[in-house]
Formats: C-alpha cells, sequence, structure tokens
C-alpha cells in the first residue's frame, strides 16, 4: 500500500507536447493550467513551480506524469519528437488501460489525423478558450492532482519575471524605411492647349511624373513633358523652389512633392519589369523577371536568397486540390512625419493568383496569405525587404528616378535607415531555436521551394 501511494502522488504532471511552430499556445496553456494548480513540464519552461523540466523524457512520462496533453497540428502530426511522445503515451495507455493520452487538436481536419490519434476523442482547440474550458471539464473528470492549487497562480506570473530577455548590449534595429538622398528642388508647372481628362492623365506615360493641379495644369520636377498627343501643347507655366514655398498655385508644396515622389518610384519599378497588382495598391515580382525566379542579396545574417515566385498546394474538399501561386510583393508610401525629411516606407507582402494569373476572392487569398507566412518571423520578413532593396539597387547603394537631367533626378537610397538601441534582446532567454526556423545559413529560404506542398484545407 506504501508503495502505491507513493507512486500516485509521484505521478502529478501534465506533460505538454508540441511542436515548435505551436509554442505560443504551448506557452499560454502551459501558464493557464500551472495557475489553475495544475503542476506542468513543459520544455519552454526550464524550472516551473520547483520542478525542473526532465533531462529524460521517457523515463518521465513513464513514472511522473498523470497524462499527456498533444497539441495536435498541421506542424506537429509528422515531426519526430511530437511523435515519438505520443506514440510513447499511446501504449503507456494500453498498458494501464487508461486514457493516457489527451490530444488537443488545432487544425486538423479528420482525414489528416495519423492512424494512432484518428480514432480517439480530441479536444477541439480551434478556439483557446473553448478548448481550455473543455480540458479543464476533462481533467476534473479523471480526478487529475492538483499540487500547486495554492501556490499556482503566483508561479505562472513568476514565469513572466524570472529570467530577463534583456541584453545590456547595443543592438541594430532596421526599419522598413528608405530615405532620400536627393530630390530636386525646382518644383515647375505647365499648362496644356486643351483639358486633360482624369482618365488620360491616369493612363499616358507623359503624365506618370506628373501632378495634376486641374485639367490644364501640371506640376512636374522634369524640365518638360514631351511625348503628349499632337493636339496637346505643353508650355511652361512657372518654377518655384518648394522647400521655400509653403504652397504653390494654392496647393501645399509638400503635398505636391510626396506625390511626385511616389509616381517616380512606381514608374521605376515598372520599367524595372515589376507589375502592379489589379487593385493598384502595391508591386510585385512576377515570374521568370529573374532567373530560376531567385533573388541573392546579404540578408541581416549574411549572403542569401529566397524565390521570389512560389507555389503551395491547397487540398479541397472530397480530395480536390488548387495550386496558388505566390509572388513577393510590396506597398509604397511616402511619409514625412516619422522623421526629418521624406523617406519612401515599404512593406512586403504576397500577392497570390491561381495558375493563369487571376487573383482569389478576398477571404480565400487572406486565409492562404495567414497560412502560407504563419511562420515567418521577423528575420523572415527583414529579408524580403532586403531582397527587395537588393532588386531596386542601381550603382552605388542607390536607385534612381525620375527624370535624366541631373537638377530632375530622384536619387533613393536602398540602404534601410538603422537605429541603434542601447540594449538587445537574447533570443536564447525567450527560448526561441533560430535553427528551428532556418534563420542561419545560405539556405535559409529554402521552404520556398518550387515543389513543396502542404496539405492544407480551405476553409
Amino acid at each position: 500500500m506504501a508503495i502505491r501511494a507513493k507512486q500516485s502522488v509521484a505521478r502529478d504532471h501534465l506533460f505538454v507536447s508540441y511542436a515548435q511552430e505551436d509554442r505560443a499556445l504551448a506557452e499560454w496553456l502551459t501558464r493557464k493550467l500551472t495557475a489553475g494548480g495544475y503542476r506542468i513540464w513543459c520544455d519552454r519552461f526550464s524550472l516551473l513551480a520547483g520542478e525542473s523540466y526532465p533531462t529524460e523524457i521517457d523515463t518521465a512520462i513513464k513514472e511522473r506524469t498523470f497524462r499527456v496533453l498533444a497539441i495536435l497540428s498541421q506542424a506537429s502530426i509528422q515531426k519526430p519528437n511530437p511523435l515519438k511522445e505520443r506514440t510513447l503515451a499511446l501504449n503507456l495507455g494500453q498498458q494501464r488501460n487508461e486514457n493516457f493520452l489527451i490530444p488537443l487538436n488545432v487544425n486538423l481536419n479528420s482525414t489528416q489525423l495519423d492512424w494512432m490519434t484518428s480514432d480517439l476523442n480530441y479536444i477541439s482547440f480551434s478556439n483557446w478558450a473553448d478548448g481550455y474550458a473543455a480540458l479543464i471539464e476533462t481533467l476534473q473528470r479523471m480526478n487529475t492532482p492538483r499540487p500547486l492549487e495554492q501556490q499556482g497562480a503566483s508561479a505562472a506570473i513568476e514565469t513572466f519575471t524570472a529570467h530577463t530577455p534583456i541584453r545590456n548590449q547595443p543592438e541594430l534595429l532596421y526599419t522598413n524605411c528608405l530615405p532620400f538622398a536627393k530630390i530636386p528642388q525646382v518644383l515647375r508647372a505647365f499648362s496644356t492647349n486643351r483639358a486633360v481628362t482624369r482618365n488620360e492623365f491616369a493612363t499616358s506615360p507623359v503624365f506618370r511624373r506628373a501632378y495634376r493641379v486641374n485639367a490644364r495644369t501640371y506640376f512636374s520636377f522634369d524640365r518638360a513633358l514631351t511625348g503628349i498627343a499632337r493636339d496637346v501643347f505643353c508650355t511652361n507655366a512657372g518654377q518655384w523652389l518648394w522647400d521655400q514655398n509653403a504652397e504653390v498655385l494654392g496647393i501645399p508644396s509638400i503635398n505636391v512633392v510626396s506625390s511626385l515622389l511616389i509616381k517616380s518610384f512606381f514608374e521605376t519599378c515598372i520599367r524595372k519589369g515589376l507589375q502592379e497588382t489589379p487593385d493598384f495598391k502595391s508591386i510585385f515580382f512576377p515570374g521568370g523577371l529573374l532567373k530560376d525566379n531567385k533573388i541573392y542579396f546579404t540578408g541581416f545574417n549574411g549572403k542569401t536568397w529566397l524565390l521570389v515566385v512560389g507555389q503551395r498546394i491547397f487540398r479541397k474538399l472530397e480530395g480536390q486540390h488548387e495550386i496558388c501561386i505566390h509572388h513577393l510583393a510590396f506597398r509604397a508610401r511616402i511619409r514625412r512625419n516619422l522623421f526629418s525629411h521624406f523617406v519612401l516606407q515599404i512593406k512586403a507582402g504576397l500577392h497570390l493568383t491561381d495558375l493563369s494569373g487571376a487573383t482569389f476572392k478576398a477571404r480565400t487569398a487572406n486565409s492562404r496569405r495567414k497560412k502560407i507566412a504563419k511562420n515567418w518571423w521577423n528575420d523572415k520578413w527583414l529579408n524580403r525587404h532586403l531582397a527587395i532593396c537588393q532588386f531596386l539597387n542601381e550603382k552605388g547603394g542607390v536607385c534612381f528616378l525620375g527624370g535624366a537631367s541631373d537638377d530632375s533626378r530622384i536619387i533613393l537610397s536602398t540602404n534601410l535607415i538603422t537605429a541603434e538601441a542601447d540594449v538587445g534582446i537574447d533570443e536564447e532567454q525567450l527560448g526561441v531555436d533560430l535553427d528551428e526556423f532556418g534563420v542561419a545559413g545560405e539556405e535559409s529560404e529554402i521552404l520556398e521551394a518550387d515543389d513543396e506542398t502542404e496539405g492544407e484545407s480551405e476553409e
């Protein structure tokens, strides 16, 4: 009887099995259960409520664990370690004739569960709050030990303060802004001998670097607007130093300059072979623009490359599937309220199409965009911004926009604005395994290979 009592006390842990991609849920669940009085083993916390994480996982599961909580997701279903832990838990459950494994299903349908877990009653965690409530009900029904009933809440709070991720060393910070190395000083006005419609203004290449004041008057940095249809003649209607005039022809000069800068930038992107999305909000890399659709560049961690065009396979209902083509894309805007001068702010993203080049409905596109980029952390988004900068670079870290003459040429730096913080963040204290996400190394973007497929369901 004494031995049984000792064993009953010893098996008082809940072991959380998960893949690194689901660590946010694992952390949240561990803290919630700890605050509720349960003793948890989760490798995200080396020491929790006086219990160090075991070095011998098999022994800990066999001798000290009351139940194994297995987080099932697209990421964990085939990962070696979670698979090994689930297999051990299922075998122990069969030996003991008890439901030793409690599956927590995040985003898998019945056809995606492996043969080991497909017959088990799982708890749905598509909604964390509902899933947690169902889990607590299950644990209470099993009379799960709660050895931390008195100190669980304080133990959970300590996980936020036990180890500081702050490193007392300077750290380089990147913005997504590019400074203008040169902006022409002279703003020129032109008049036409007939009214130009808004549609003609929007579609004619002549006006790509012009600002429309009205149907007959236009601003530009260029000395002349050439190539206009024969019946439309342009005459010089004056010029101003915009930085010395708050308004020009009744329009705030900085508004005119902002418009001319962004129009010149978009014109340069089109000249370089990029294309506009159908809604004209973003610029994207079309297939075939670069050899093998690859761009080589110096990332924040050294030389690397990524595909500017890739594909994913999305499984639909009834065994059907659809190929989604994803293009590296970005939006751009002029900002004059972030620094003391004009800057171009770029925001990297994805443009999604089917094989024919047609775009998806907004809901479908947003869903697929989230699934494709769900594991793209800050380093990957930074690399995409750096890749765009490399593409724009023409000579010596700059890109030339606008006219051919020196006084009308705009020079954009292709080096992101950086700053230095007095302190940095120690990723090891955060428990982030950078190698798990392919941050280091020349092949860091290998996951974007054309033949990559994912068996994800479309909602």
